[in-house]
């Protein structure tokens, strides 16, 4: 008989299974652990590689600045004062045991006033504090729409010499396209202070046509040596800021401040020989006798003000007078100037009699609109002699008339105490409260073909039509589209900064004369000669393009050689380091 044992209840093999479990929890342990350990290691693989990066840009940027101290400026980077010029640096940052081995290149753009006599141009000593006054901006065109797929400078010139001439430099942020015909820089300096002949051999500052983006079609020169630079990379170029914004080393002058708020609205007069009485509002008619109508400044705005607008006749002489003063517009469809009237923009120029509706150049007949009213810097000239239009919201003013004598529109600065002397300025932000607030103007963006609906100045193809802009256009949220015909004019005087601007003519245009024109004379943000722009950008050594395109410099630096900030002769070797930035 075979006897079963009972086994024994006993805790063996316990052991084993708590073995296994530290086991277990330590090869979990350890894998992340070693995880951890790989992700630190690359951490600072790629910490040590962005460090050797600024590293190598620091040092680069140094040895740039260290490059131009040691140069007489002759030959090599920073040698011209209008092109930009470069250093490219191979095998500049050594392989290390974590860091690629990496190349540098150096861009130097010049300042736009190298050069110059202190404080301004053309032999005129502009005053030791603040800007000149009344002078030009420097820039003939100045377009900021910073979008590179869009056009900022649009030309469709057409007849037997389609020319579209601008004399000062021209800079695009965006693309300047032209479709048609010919965009020529037509800037010669005079051959004198004062004087009416030009010199167009001499190279000047202001002789470029500068596009940050693309350009197509034939961009020319009236001087010699000179050529147009397009998809411009450098950054710090201040030829392509707005001028109206504070920057290092530049304080805007006081001209290109917000404007005041509106106190009051706009009111008409019928003026006759003896004295002007008010019109009923709005001006339907003009008072019995009454030779012309006059606008006295104020608010202009919604459907009230633009039926006031419609509303003027001009009288029996057909001329509307706006009184020297700030007149803002806030208005929600165009307004069309009427049909066979002259608009006239500040003081009347001596021998225009509005009553008498006779001038020098048979005006208010044939000719002879663009000197009715006194030019800023005009001996009559005053800082209230002119006026100011600010436009707010989706202003336009649309300047088209071929019957009679056609539309003409003529405004005239004051005299301004700091900076340019502006006459049509563009709201950035909205002013004033209640029943007298104005709008910040609305962004018209540009639509490539030259025909933007939304544009502050619109002209279409009146054979007859007159613009003059007697002062500084400065409307960096608007696009203005000018339109020219046989002998039309459309000019603007002292510059234009808008967002992008249009040029279009028919099959007959007269473009003898220069559409924008700047004065000789013009400020100087900061003391003259030699002050440059270096960006410094640093790529592996295996890159095919430094700098890549669309690349952000990892240095930013102003320098300045040969004169301080007050214009005194600095020692030799010494360099003035005006600003250092890294990209980080």
């Amino acid at each position: 008989m075979t006897r079963l044992r009972r086994r024994r209840m006993d805790d063996q093999g316990v052991s084993l299974i708590f073995a296994l479990l530290i086991v277990g929890v330590v090869a979990v342990v350890a894998t992340v652990l070693v995880g951890q350990s790989f992700t630190n290691t690359a951490t600072t693989i790629s910490a040590r590689q962005v460090a050797s990066t600024q590293y190598a840009a620091d040092a680069a940027a140094r040895y740039a600045v260290n490059q131009v101290r040691l140069s007489d400026l002759s030959a090599g980077l920073c040698s011209s004062t209008t092109a930009v010029t470069t250093l490219d640096l191979p095998d500049f940052y050594p392989q290390g045991q974590t860091a690629v081995a990496q190349k540098a290149h150096v861009d130097c753009a010049p300042a736009p006033d190298n050069g110059q006599v202190p404080g301004g141009g053309g032999g005129v000593t502009c005053p030791t504090t603040g800007a000149c006054p009344n002078a030009s901006p420097g820039t003939a065109l100045l377009t900021l729409d910073a979008n590179p797929s869009r056009v900022g400078i649009y030309v469709n010139a057409q007849g037997p010499s389609p020319t579209i001439r601008i004399r000062g430099g021209v800079f695009s942020n965006s693309r300047i396209t032209v479709n048609a015909g010919e965009f020529r820089n037509s800037w010669c300096p005079a051959t004198a202070v004062g004087a009416t002949t030009y010199d167009c051999t001499d190279t000047t500052p202001r002789t470029y046509v500068i596009a940050k983006g693309a350009c197509s079609g034939t961009i020319s020169f009236a001087q010699t040596g000179t050529t147009r630079q397009c998809n411009y990379t450098p950054a710090n170029d201040p030829r392509g800021a707005d001028p109206g914004v504070a920057r290092t080393g530049y304080t805007p002058a006081a001209s290109y401040g917000t404007p005041s708020p509106p106190t009051g609205l706009a009111m008409s007069q019928s003026c006759s020989a003896s004295a002007c009485t008010n019109d009923a509002s709005p001006a339907t008619s003009c008072a019995s006798g009454a030779r012309y109508q006059k606008v006295l400044p104020g608010l202009i705005s919604g459907v009230a003000g633009l039926t006031f607008l419609n509303g003027l006749t001009g009288c029996a002489n057909e001329i509307i007078q706006f009184s020297p003063g700030t007149y803002y517009f806030d208005l929600p469809a165009p307004w069309t100037p009427p049909a066979k009237k002259v608009v006239v923009g500040g003081t009347f120029a001596a021998g225009y009699n509005p009553v008498a509706g006779t001038g020098p150049n048979g005006w208010p007949g044939s000719g002879g609109y663009e000197d009715a009213c006194v030019a800023p810097g005009a001996a009559a000239a005053s800082t209230s002699s002119g006026v100011k239009f600010v436009v707010g919201g989706g202003t336009q003013f649309n300047v088209n008339d071929s019957s009679g004598r056609g539309s003409h529109l003529t405004i005239c600065a004051s005299n301004s105490a700091d900076g340019p002397p502006i006459v049509l300025y563009g709201l950035k932000t909205a002013i004033g409260s209640g029943s007298m607030a104005v709008s910040a103007s609305a962004l018209c963006v540009p639509n490539g073909f030259g025909s933007t609906g939304c544009s502050l100045l619109r002209t279409a193809n009146s054979p007859k039509t007159t613009i003059n802009i007697v002062g500084m256009t400065y409307a960096t949220r608007s696009v203005l589209s000018i339109v020219l015909n046989n002998a039309s004019t459309k000019l603007f005087y002292w510059g234009v900064v808008s967002y992008a601007m249009e040029f279009d003519t028919t099959g007959s245009p007269d473009l003898s004369a220069n559409l924008i024109d700047v004065q000789d004379a013009w400020p100087s943000p900061y003391a003259p000669t030699n002050r440059f722009f270096l960006n410094t950008f640093v790529c592996p050594v295996s890159a095919a393009n430094c700098p890549a395109s669309g690349a952000e410099p990892n240095v930013r630096a102003v320098v300045q050689v040969d004169a301080d900030l007050n214009g005194d002769p600095l020692p030799d070797g010494n360099i003035l380091v005006l600003s250092w930035s890294v990209n980080r």
